[in-house]
């Protein structure tokens, strides 16, 4: 791992050593970190899966992925996070979410969250709050799936807002810590931005969650045509309070790789 400085953040660049599933490297959370994929690009802070020759399984490219760790530790307030989509030309590349897709990109997620890597135990282990993830979950965006089988929610979702555990006291999806949302890929502007916030004000206290089309600050945020939820108080009991430990990661990987079979480059463009 590494360090690099962005937008007057130090941040370092997780690495993670390949997994010991050789029938899929990559899968899940044996994702191959390279601090290669995390850069500093145009001035935006690039995230990225590739087969760029630097992680191999058993002498074959594979596909990396990326994180990257603000060091310094997360304290109450809110958060805004302006994002964008791309290829590898820089251009636009939400139609791999886009809802009415033929082929989305279900195997890829991008996450915005609050960890803990030593953890305090408890329901919530690692103090993670997922300010948002984009992506499938590595499910089909269909009437079958749990990702849209959320009550009263969209019938077909790309992206959610996660108090973890997302299954807490069970199996399935506890739609008191987990909440799916549809992004609207027309609604997003030409420059490809849009902002999500997420207001994490005190331990055992409701957490406020949005997303805006377009690239905002803080006192600009829109208050119509966002995607809202604030976590249901049955959840309060995981809502984490401040600790030396915790950290704003983001970060981009793939169940296995790409379901494009293609490089993913997401940009974050202001924090």
């Amino acid at each position: 791992m590494g360090t690099i400085n962005w937008n007057g953040f130090a941040i370092q660049t997780d690495f993670h050593p390949a997994p010991t599933t050789p029938s899929m490297p990559g899968i899940g959370q044996g994702n191959m970190w390279q601090p290669i994929n995390t850069q500093v690009v145009d001035g935006n802070l690039q995230l990225s899966i590739e087969r760029n020759g630097i992680a191999t399984w058993e002498g074959q490219e594979v596909w990396a992925a990326a994180e990257a760790v603000i060091q310094k530790e997360a304290k109450f307030g809110k958060y805004y996070c302006t994002y964008k989509v791309i290829d590898a030309a820089g251009t636009s590349a939400w139609e791999q979410f886009d809802l009415n897709s033929d082929s989305p990109n279900i195997t890829t997620i991008f996450g915005i969250f609050l960890y803990n890597e030593t953890g305090t135990g408890g329901s919530n282990t690692h103090d993670e709050i997922d300010f948002l993830e984009l992506g499938y979950q590595n499910q089909a965006n269909n009437s079958e799936s749990w990702i849209n089988k959320q009550p009263g929610g969209p019938t077909a979702t790309n992206a959610q807002y996660v108090i973890q555990p997302w299954n807490a006291g069970g199996a399935k999806p506890n739609w008191d810590y987990l909440h799916r949302i549809a992004i609207d890929t027309a609604k997003v502007p030409t420059s490809g931005e849009v902002t999500i916030m997420a207001n994490w004000s005190a331990a055992g206290t409701p957490v406020e969650f949005a997303l805006a089309y377009g690239p905002y600050t803080g006192d600009k945020f829109p208050t119509s045509d966002i995607l809202t939820w604030t976590s249901n108080p049955a959840a309060n009991d995981a809502v984490p309070g401040e600790h030396k430990d915790t950290k704003l990661h983001i970060n981009l990987w793939p169940y296995g790789g790409p379901t494009t079979n293609a490089p993913v480059f997401v940009q974050v463009t202001n924090l």
